[in-house]
């Protein structure tokens, strides 16, 4: 990118991409093409990659690559995790309700690339990525190693990577353009972390979800990476089933599984892998050893402010643990009580039964997912509210609910309608200042439940 071309991004970059295309600059020596890609990026790394838009000198990849590149609360999370496996491998994740409190060293907070001075326990750690593309997730777990080995086949991505990593201020980097796959077959050394982002896009460029659809193939490489690396750590697709993966992978080789969630949104799966023999450090004596242990899956809801990121950890060896405790008093009971409703890292995680039992809560029914208790629950995580009344699911209940004012946020959970439906049945509106949850109890009973959220839980 040229300086006109350079000066034109930062004048205009907070103005709209459409217009600038329809009265380009007069300066011929600008590649307007170059600068509204840029600048369209940069709008879409404001809010995706914040700490990268706030420097002027960021280069930006193709609009795919700024698509599929993790945000920076994703790769935040990354980079405390693999922080954690080389400082305090047997650290415990578990955060209980009733326990906010983590144990990596010193806190939960990572600064911005450039500024994160860690340094390693020893001066030889190595951290390899085999799918290198924007860079966003390696320039954040970098820092914490001696060595970083950045893999890319894109010759574009490779230059605009190498340029952004000295703009970041990152050191004892290496950039090398080349396939991930040959790489780590051919790689004589041990890294200490081995990450891959498999490309979940096939030869048409329709999206995969399926690992063995993925490039590069984790389940093809799975021996090779773990005998060249101590960890391996991979990012998955959302859309997988967790357990599934985790069988596919092998039992003895994933030590944990990470459901990451940002603003209740599931965005991603993390898997940790390690070889399967004795020795493969204190994290698989932490978890009993892989012949008999079960896998640690982590669900994460991640927000701006990390004090409102909301973690459970489970252990899960073969099948999820049954119902948890079910409420069992009657609907006009219900009008006294709490409702929550689990983040979505917990809900793509399945346990319900044990979300019960860890909070203290009981489930509103076997197959509802919705959480009751007679005092409030400050940190369920997930969404939490005062119930005000609850009605049949009627015209006739509604009115009684709502009154002349038909408008309410609406959630459906176990209930035969969608929202969609049942908005035009009971004409209620979007809007107002009211929650109404759409659900079943035992024996069929369809009931409507008038929910405010309160500053009590």
């Amino acid at each position: 990118m040229n300086d006109a071309t350079r000066d034109y991004v930062l004048r205009h970059r907070h103005d709209d991409v459409r217009r600038l295309a329809l009265h380009p600059s007069r300066d011929s020596s600008v590649d307007m093409h170059v600068a509204l890609e840029q600048i369209a990026a940069y709008q879409t790394a404001r809010h995706k990659l914040p700490s990268w838009a706030g420097r002027q000198n960021i280069i930006y990849g193709p609009r795919l690559a700024m698509e599929q590149c993790s945000s920076e609360l994703t790769a935040r999370y990354k980079s405390e995790l693999v922080r954690r496996l080389i400082y305090l491998p047997t650290a415990p994740l578990l955060i209980t309700p009733n326990d906010q409190t983590t144990n990596p060293p010193n806190d939960q907070t990572t600064n911005p690339p450039n500024d994160q001075t860690t340094n390693p326990p020893n001066d030889q750690t190595t951290l390899i990525d085999l799918t290198g593309g924007m860079g966003v997730d390696f320039s954040f777990m970098a820092p914490h190693f001696s060595r970083a080995i950045y893999v890319e086949q894109q010759e574009q991505l490779c230059a605009i990577a190498a340029h952004n990593f000295a703009a970041l201020g990152l050191q004892q980097v290496t950039v090398c353009c080349n396939d991930g796959t040959e790489l780590i077959r051919r790689y004589e050394g041990h890294a200490d972390v081995v990450y891959l982002d498999p490309a979940r896009r096939d030869d048409h460029g329709q999206r995969t979800y399926a690992i063995a659809n993925c490039r590069p193939d984790l389940l093809e490489l799975r021996e090779v990476l773990t005998a060249k690396a101590r960890w391996v750590v991979a990012k998955l697709s959302p859309m997988l089933d967790w357990r599934k993966a985790i069988t596919d992978l092998g039992r003895q080789h994933v030590l944990e599984l990470h459901i990451v969630a940002a603003d209740n949104e599931c965005k991603e799966l993390i898997v940790v892998m390690a070889a399967p023999a004795p020795g493969n450090g204190a994290l698989s004596e932490a978890t009993g050893g892989p012949e008999d242990a079960g896998c640690r899956v982590v669900c994460v809801n991640l927000a701006e402010e990390p004090a409102d990121s909301q973690t459970m950890e489970f252990c899960f060896v073969s099948t999820t643990a049954g119902a948890g405790p079910l409420y069992g008093g009657s609907a006009d009971e219900l009008s006294t009580m709490y409702l929550y409703e689990p983040n979505a890292a917990l809900m793509k995680g399945g346990f319900y039964g044990d979300i019960a039992r860890l909070t203290d809560t009981q489930q509103l029914s076997a197959d509802s997912h919705l959480y009751v208790s007679a005092t409030p629950r400050p940190l369920f995580p997930g969404r939490r509210f005062r119930i005000l009344a609850t009605a049949p699911a009627t015209k006739s209940g509604i009115k009684t609910l709502l009154g002349n004012d038909r408008r309410a946020s609406i959630t459906v959970r176990n209930f035969p309608l969608t929202v969609a439906e049942l908005r035009r049945k009971l004409k209620v509106s979007e809007g107002g200042q009211h929650y109404l949850f759409a659900t079943t109890l035992a024996r069929d009973q369809h009931l409507l439940i008038l929910c405010d959220r309160t500053s009590e839980t």
